[in-house]
């Protein structure tokens, strides 16, 4: 049974998910970014780090997308250490897409069982 939507939260009450909130960023005309009190076409959903990251930090160095994995985190941690999730994916909007992009095409790729190993076989 679920609880009812409109009764106010219980905050003696723990639940073990992840607490998302939507704060909603756009740019202003001065490219900075501002937190937006209602949807925008522009706007960006916010969530916690933890839950979304911004890129692989284990990704395999053989991996098709590897640098494109790295531009994304060296985007990622060029940004002010206070800014969120939401403002890094705007910020770094472009390497974002170009790795999904690369991921989508490649998601087949898995790691070569002989990787760091030499091509002959002594028995």
């Amino acid at each position: 049974m679920s609880a009812d939507p409109e009764a106010p939260a219980d905050p003696s009450r723990v639940s073990g998910g992840h607490i998302v909130r939507n704060m909603i960023y756009a740019h202003d005309e001065n490219h900075n970014l501002e937190i937006l009190s209602g949807w925008s076409e522009q706007g960006t959903r916010e969530y916690d780090q933890e839950t979304v990251r911004p890129a692989n930090a284990s990704m395999s160095k053989g991996h098709p997308c590897f640098s494109l994995n790295q531009e994304l985190l060296r985007c990622s941690l060029a940004c002010p250490a206070e800014m969120k999730l939401g403002g890094r994916t705007a910020t770094c909007n472009t390497e974002r897409q170009a790795l999904m992009r690369c991921l989508v095409k490649n998601k087949q790729w898995k790691p070569r069982e002989t990787e760091g190993k030499p091509w002959y076989r002594l028995w």
